[in-house]
């Protein structure tokens, strides 16, 4: 556990700071907006791997002009319930919330809306996307590959990204609603970039370096991930790893296969660029499928049916997907967001390059 010193912002002041210096390094506003957005809710809900302290990295890939932050996409195939985009190397927030917004749309006239989106850049937690579909009453699929990060089960290279997926489900409001966000592999490379930052090990399980050992270096194991030496293991690990195997393959024919676009090493990261990524979106509209209130009110007794397990242990709760990090996100709307003192020092530094406030911050 890190001993590393934490500060709390008030949520609408982390969003507006790291807005203000996507629009110093002058992406437009509303493309800056979606981009923060993305960014403070992953801190908000306990997800700091995805959190502002990318957002250095987002900027590096925009002053190299590997990413286009305000570049249109293209619509290359369409139909009745779906399209294809042509991203252009835009920012993945911005081509996402867009992307999800259509399949909306389209679900609105078909029932079920998807698009794929090609060439597109790293978008934050894949979730984010799903609650504009809750917002419609609609379920939510999101999906995305990356820079090969994962191993095939047996294997001792990185053929696969984490690829991770979300899945979203309304309820009536009685309790949060269900939303899956899992990565394929058992943890992300983000949370290794954390035991980086506090200088921590790599826990045994995570994953395996080219000789198959666990690597104890976290920057030499990132750093060996360039060359494809070693990887994260698929989730399930050496028992069950060929379960995340495959779900990481299917991820990633839908993400990539199914719009021509990268897959497996030919997505790939360098120390100077970021890889050329690919998403996939579906609405489903559910009151063209059935009684909307009626599914709501089933949701609400199937989730409500795990809740009432009785517990292994009775002084530890049972949840379901999506419970804890709704609870976090209230306390954060509350109380203000949590996150690392040297990440807020590396908000205030960039923020002082494009002359831009920075919010006081309390210290925890």
């Amino acid at each position: 556990m890190s001993n590393q010193p934490y500060v709390q912002i008030a949520y609408d002041d982390l969003v507006t700071l790291v807005k203000d210096i996507f629009v110093g390094a002058k992406v437009s506003a509303d493309n800056a907006q979606a981009a923060a957005d993305v960014l403070v809710m992953a801190d908000a809900q306990g997800i700091s791997s995805h959190g502002v302290a990318r957002t250095q990295r987002y900027l590096n890939d925009i002053a190299k002009g590997v990413t286009h932050p305000d570049t249109p996409h293209q619509v290359l195939k369409s139909g009745p319930s779906f399209e294809v985009w042509e991203g252009n190397h835009g920012l993945g927030s911005v081509l996402s919330n867009k992307a999800m917004k259509r399949a909306i749309e389209l679900a609105k006239n078909s029932g079920v809306g998807m698009i794929s989106v090609r060439c597109s850049s790293h978008h934050g937690i894949t979730s984010y996307y799903t609650h504009e579909a809750l917002a419609h009453d609609m379920i939510g699929v999101a999906m995305t590959n990356t820079a090969p990060l994962g191993i095939p089960t047996g294997g001792l290279g990185a053929r696969f990204g984490t690829n991770p997926l979300a899945f979203a489900a309304p309820t009536t409001g009685k309790l949060p609603p269900f939303i899956l966000d899992m990565a394929t592999t058992n943890v992300t490379r983000g949370a290794v970039e954390i035991k980086l930052r506090n200088g921590d090990p790599i826990p045994d399980g995570w994953a395996i370096d080219s000789e198959g050992k666990t690597p104890t270096d976290a920057k030499a194991f990132l750093d060996g991930l360039l060359n494809l030496e070693g990887g994260l293991l698929p989730l399930g690990g050496a028992s069950a790893g060929h379960k995340g195997y495959g779900l990481a393959m299917m991820v990633e024919i839908f993400t990539s296969l199914l719009c021509g676009g990268d897959y497996g090493i030919n997505v790939r990261d360098t120390p100077e660029t970021a890889a050329c990524v690919n998403h996939f979106f579906m609405a489903i509209d559910i009151k063209q499928f059935r009684d909307l209130d009626h599914f709501k009110t089933d949701m609400d007794d199937y989730l409500q049916m795990m809740l009432d397990t009785k517990r292994a242990d009775p002084l530890k709760p049972i949840y379901y997907a999506g419970q804890i990090p709704h609870a976090n996100m209230v306390t954060a709307k509350k109380d203000g967001v949590k996150i690392l003192a040297s990440v807020y020092e590396e908000l205030k530094s960039i923020a002082n390059k494009y002359s831009v406030h920075v919010p006081s911050a309390k210290a925890l």
